[in-house]
């Protein structure tokens, strides 16, 4: 079991990422917060999605508001998910998570939580390497912390 020293509400990096292995894409008309998974819709990115999927662009680098506003009136930075890159995502469904679940590829529960009942994923996947099931990280999440990265391409 791993313990991290942060506990996000969304999917956050575990270490550094340098500003330019982000990229740039207009936001649709939303708002979306840091560490939300984040798809193409109508060639903007937005939040709101429960499921990985072909569409799936990465993961907001921050808090970007654009609700009042319309699709492409602001540029946001997304990370996007690369094979190298260590995540710690919330469990989002009504289970704790257990070392069962080590070794498995999960769906997304919401745009900011993983599913650990989904295994059936399109174009990508979470894999749970470990998981925070601390005190800290309970009282942040109740259901936990995986840890892991994520798997696949848009090809897939």
């Amino acid at each position: 079991m791993a313990y991290v020293n942060v506990y996000p509400s969304g999917f956050a990096l575990i270490g550094q990422m340098a500003v330019h292995g982000c990229y740039d894409m207009s936001q649709g008309a939303t708002d979306v917060d840091r560490g939300d998974v984040l798809y193409e819709v109508d060639g903007y990115a937005d939040s709101g999605s429960s499921a990985f999927s072909n569409a799936t662009l990465g993961v907001a680098a921050h808090d970007y508001d654009n609700s009042g506003g319309s699709d492409g009136d602001h540029t946001m930075k997304i990370i996007p998910f690369l094979s190298h890159l260590i995540w710690v995502a919330p469990i989002g469904n009504a289970a704790l998570i257990t070392r069962d679940a080590i070794g498995h590829v999960v769906d997304l529960h919401n745009d900011r939580t993983l599913d650990l009942a989904d295994e059936a994923v399109e174009g990508y996947g979470f894999k749970i390497h470990s998981m925070d099931v601390s005190t800290e990280a309970v009282a942040a999440n109740t259901y936990g912390y995986a840890i892991g990265h994520v798997i696949g391409s848009p090809s897939t």
